[in-house]
């Protein structure tokens, strides 16, 4: 890990081997989701990263400072010996015990403290999940690649009317099944805590203008009208997770609507921008509102071509990774309306000078 200079201030015993102080080591040590702390040769903590203390049932401030006895950890006397022979020896060790649920490497210092570093159970089983769904992701757009191809390939070479008919039907078969495959991909993202939202200052009237570009051909092909209303407002949000949500909601209304339209719109309430999405299309039962957002959940008696119930799940999970709260209010033979709430940022205030001018 390097050399770090004495910084005696405020010192917990045995803290001199440390060096520099939280700030530094603290984001060193943070690195890669590890469990990692830094003890000197008595087994005393000097410093430890966040996952090393929770493992403990601890924050990091709690536990630094203290020895592995004062800690609580029940074999504290056979790991301060080895934690001892670590740091006179400069080698390595395998150890378990000293964290609840897993082994350790005790690995020494050129300063002579040892440093500990642990697997996160949570972290290393977020990755196979990743690995899992990468890979997966891979496997499946191979084969639907290759079938488009030859999907392509069939088009060009068939001109009976009859034949092609059946074409045409197998290539909307195959994009619907490519679409489902990677809804469930990426509900199962989600699920798996894989995304982490990127949050930044957006500018709604720009998204705004995104959705009407990819949307309006397919409005106008229903005979539909797609409208938006500017909110020349900015919000704090990922861009990309929430145009994702967004299209699920605009695709879903218009899938619904079978005339009128589509308005996408934004209102202020206080220090949030409200986003809401009106269709003018069959409205949702009022028993069906409470499951509208379960995975598979239809209405009964709609067509199961329509969708695969999963749109709205999905939009459910990327509102919660947002933390933009989700809301649906629908009148049957009506409309419905999907809005969802997000932080504004504030304009800057403009201070005048009342100085007059010279």
């Amino acid at each position: 890990m390097g050399e770090y200079k004495q910084d005696v201030r405020n010192e917990r015993p045995g803290q001199s081997l440390a060096g520099s102080r939280e700030d530094l080591l603290d984001a060193l040590l943070a690195a890669g989701g590890d469990r990692l702390a830094m003890l000197d040769p008595a087994a005393r903590i000097l410093v430890a990263n966040r996952p090393f203390a929770a493992a403990l049932g601890r924050r990091s401030d709690e536990v630094e400072g203290l020895t592995l006895a004062e800690a609580g950890i029940p074999q504290a006397p056979a790991l301060t010996a080895l934690v001892g022979a670590v740091a006179a020896s400069g080698m390595a060790l395998t150890v378990g015990g000293l964290l609840p649920d897993g082994e350790v490497t005790l690995a020494a210092e050129s300063n002579g403290s040892v440093v500990v570093r642990g697997r996160n159970p949570e972290e290393e089983a977020r990755k196979v999940r990743s690995r899992f769904l990468s890979t997966a992701r891979h496997d499946l757009n191979q084969p639907i690649q290759a079938m488009q191809l030859f999907l392509h390939l069939l088009q060009a070479r068939t001109g009976d009317p009859q034949t092609r008919e059946i074409v045409d039907r197998l290539g909307q078969a195959l994009q619907g099944a490519e679409g489902f495959i990677r809804m469930v991909l990426d509900a199962a993202s989600l699920e798996a805590g894989l995304v982490r939202p990127e949050r930044g200052a957006v500018a709604i009237d720009d998204m705004f203008s995104v959705l009407l570009q990819e949307f309006e051909a397919k409005a106008e092909g229903k005979g539909l009208r797609l409208s938006v209303r500017p909110a020349e407002a900015t919000v704090t949000t990922d861009q990309a997770l929430l145009l994702r949500l967004l299209r699920h909601v605009v695709d879903n209304a218009i899938r619904y609507t079978e005339a009128g339209g589509v308005l996408i719109a934004a209102r202020r309430r206080g220090a949030l921008l409200r986003l809401e999405v009106w269709d003018t299309g069959l409205g949702i039962p009022e028993a069906d509102l409470p499951s509208l957002f379960d995975d598979f959940h239809q209405i009964d008696g709609r067509e199961r071509t329509k969708g695969h119930g999963f749109g709205l799940p999905l939009v459910r999970r990327l509102a919660a990774v947002l933390g933009h709260p989700v809301a649906v209010r629908s009148r049957l033979g009506r409309g419905t309306v999907v809005s969802l709430n997000i932080p504004l940022i504030a304009a800057p205030v403009l201070v005048l000078d009342d100085a007059p001018m010279a």
